[in-house]
């Protein structure tokens, strides 16, 4: 992934064409929000619409706790075509030009002390925008995510990055705190990863000093696995790599299935403090009334319409009238 300096595709923001930045930058890695292109497997438990919104809400999020973090903050498209309407969406939403934050406001309890923890007192500021990125037109899908990994921490360490952060945006957990708290352990630690629930990792973040062990950390991971996590780190060593303890920032989950979402919400109601409370009220409430399934559920995704919501209440209506209507012998006995 990258920008026009790349060769790649179109990027917006200011000071693109200044002196290069020497402080911290956060990567994020995203898709244009589109129905049926995001979060397919959640789709299949929640329907697209459904997906597209919670992807919505948890891509919103991100942004936002990232902007009081990043010197420079960049989304990376996934898709190069999808640029223009990474940039759109934003400006739309607001996101584009975010005013900075005091780091204190993301919470100073530590990097383990709960969802929202973090490091106070690290020096970050930020530009106010956040740019929007291509791929690198000499990286594509066919070369894996280690490829794009690898070219995007070149790119930012190349523009003059000293500490760069990838999340994703797939995790409504990620809060400004985590981040700070991955940055403060970069000025000690040649990298820092945060672990997922699913043995992956929803963060990993490298000091410009291992920019010369880029060409191999990545190299024959199996992505989309639950050994992500472990190859990764053995990589690192294997390079001589200081990596930052891993409970050095807290175990987060990240949104794919809708048996994801439930243990997200179950997770989200121990917390005091909501990192992303958009997210958690749609999520609370599409656990609490899932939308209809079943036939219903197929039919809609077949026409493509926005509909599911609809559908539901069809089903929940049919369910009652054959209930209503149904021969005395057939009704389902009562429970003793």
């Amino acid at each position: 992934m990258g920008g026009p300096e790349a060769g790649g595709g179109g990027g917006e923001g200011p000071g693109r064409a200044e002196a290069p930045w020497t402080g911290p930058c956060v990567v994020m890695y995203g898709r244009y929000p589109q129905r049926g292109k995001v979060k397919t497997r959640l789709a299949q438990g929640l329907g697209a619409d459904a997906a597209v919104r919670l992807y919505e809400l948890s891509l919103a999020g991100v942004v936002r706790q990232v902007a009081p973090v990043a010197c420079r903050a960049t989304l990376h498209c996934a898709d190069p075509a999808d640029v223009k309407a990474c940039q759109r969406w934003l400006r739309d939403r607001g996101l584009h030009d975010l005013p900075a934050a005091t780091p204190n406001t993301a919470g100073t309890a530590g990097a383990g002390g709960g969802l929202n923890g973090g490091l106070g007192g690290d020096p970050v500021t930020t530009t106010g925008a956040v740019a929007v990125r291509a791929q690198r037109a000499d990286v594509d899908d066919a070369q894996g995510l280690g490829a794009r990994l690898a070219a995007s921490f070149e790119e930012e360490f190349g523009q003059g990055a000293d500490r760069v952060l990838v999340v994703g945006t797939d995790v409504p957990h990620l809060s400004t705190g985590v981040m700070i708290a991955a940055l403060h352990h970069l000025r000690r630690y040649d990298m820092v990863v945060g672990p997922a629930v699913d043995g992956g990792y929803y963060l990993i973040g490298l000091a410009r000093r291992a920019r010369k062990q880029l060409g191999d950390l990545f190299y024959d991971i199996g992505w989309s696995t639950e050994h992500v996590l472990q190859e990764q780190l053995e990589n690192a060593a294997l390079l001589g790599l200081a990596v930052a303890p891993l409970q050095s920032l807290p175990k987060l989950i990240d949104v794919d299935t809708a048996e994801d979402l439930e243990q997200w919400v179950e997770e989200d109601r121990k917390s005091a403090v909501k990192v992303n409370e958009r997210f958690s009220a749609a999520a609370e409430d599409l656990v609490a009334k899932p939308p209809g399934g079943g036939e219903a559920a197929q039919l809609d995704e077949r026409r493509g319409s926005s509909g599911s919501f609809l559908m539901g209440k069809m089903a929940e209506l049919q369910e009652k009238l054959v209930e209503t209507f149904s021969p005395p012998h057939k009704a389902k006995p009562e429970a003793p």
